[in-house]
């Protein structure tokens, strides 16, 4: 399947041409073929202890 936009679609978001468009993130298969985003991971990653514990926290809270 082949996909093909416009430039009444591109100046919607502000583009020129496609050449403006970002870069696609890097990304590989995992043994289950799914998607694994190499840019998002390590810093979800990094988060992710902070995220557990603001939820914990906000749980005592309530």
């Amino acid at each position: 399947m082949t996909y093909k936009t416009t430039n009444e679609f591109l100046k919607m978001f502000g583009y020129s041409s496609l050449k403006d468009l970002p870069e696609l993130p890097k990304y590989k298969l995992d043994s289950n073929k799914q998607i694994i985003i190499d840019e998002i991971l390590p810093e979800d990653q990094e988060n992710a202890p902070e995220i557990k514990q603001e939820e914990e926290k906000r749980n005592l809270e309530d």
